[in-house]
């Protein structure tokens, strides 16, 4: 579990600012950790708070909410443009078609 927990961290919060050192002091590792950066989490609370809170997304697998890549985020704006586009075109065509079955049935 904890080697889950450190490689969430290195695929997904690391890229938002997070501390790596602060995925082994969670898991218990601080063998590897600077003894400078050991300290500073136990004196700074705050520090460790922040990191956490930047990890905590990617720690949860149960309610884990995917943050979706630049690629994929432009795909899905892509796909929701057409998505409102094709709206737009049912809309005039429906309209079109309501004042032809009106005329028809003068």
């Amino acid at each position: 579990m904890r080697d889950v927990a450190i490689s969430q961290c290195h695929t997904q919060a690391k890229k938002s600012g997070f501390n790596m050192d602060c995925s082994k002091f969670f898991a218990g590792q601080v063998g590897s950790i600077d003894p400078l950066k050991y300290d500073r989490f136990y004196q700074d609370e705050s520090y460790v708070r922040d990191q956490y809170l930047i990890a905590e997304n990617c720690l949860n697998i149960i309610s884990m909410k995917p943050t979706p890549s630049p690629e994929d985020q432009k795909r899905i704006q892509t796909l929701e443009e057409e998505v409102k586009s094709q709206r737009e075109w049912r809309q005039q065509v429906e309209k079109i078609l309501a004042e032809l079955g009106q005329e028809s049935a003068s």
